[in-house]
């Protein structure tokens, strides 16, 4: 009986996890010329500063025509650790072979800091401080695993 109680303890923790992860706080939308990701970076940007777990979802379509959805979600981990994960799902007809292609990406950030647009994608923007308010056109975000390496600019 106490394996039959800690499966079901399990069991519900995970719905209860996975559940917020399907029902997003905010969408966003990023097609037909028009882009949501400033109001996603703010977003973001409020959630991650403030230390409130939340999710979001953006729905993308390339110029292309690849479509997807990207997950947002800021949760604290198993050692009361904040982190920004990122799920990426869509089509990608640049891809290799048929296996490739369909996208489905994770990534794990553990430190979101503003930053000027870098020259270069691969380097390091300027840190925003945090007091100086800016529009979410003014700034980007730069997502940075454990180690402090640069994953991705948002």
């Amino acid at each position: 009986m106490v394996g039959f109680a800690r499966t079901t303890v399990v069991m519900a923790q995970f719905l209860f996890c996975c559940t917020s992860a399907h029902g997003a706080d905010a969408i966003f939308h990023d097609r037909d010329g028009h882009s949501d990701i400033p109001k996603l970076r703010q977003w973001l940007w409020e959630h991650w500063h403030r230390h409130t777990a939340g999710t979001a979802t953006l729905k993308w379509i390339t110029v292309e025509g690849d479509e997807g959805t990207s997950d947002y979600a800021i949760s604290k981990d198993a050692a009361g650790t904040w982190y920004l994960s990122i799920h990426l799902r869509g089509s990608d007809r640049f891809a290799e072979g048929d296996a490739a292609a369909w996208r489905d990406e994770w990534t794990i950030a553990y430190d979101v800091q503003r930053v000027e647009r870098p020259y270069h994608d691969d380097w390091p923007g300027k840190p925003i401080s945090h007091s100086r308010p800016l529009p979410a056109r003014r700034f980007e975000l730069e997502l940075k695993d454990k180690q402090g390496k640069i994953l991705t600019h948002i």
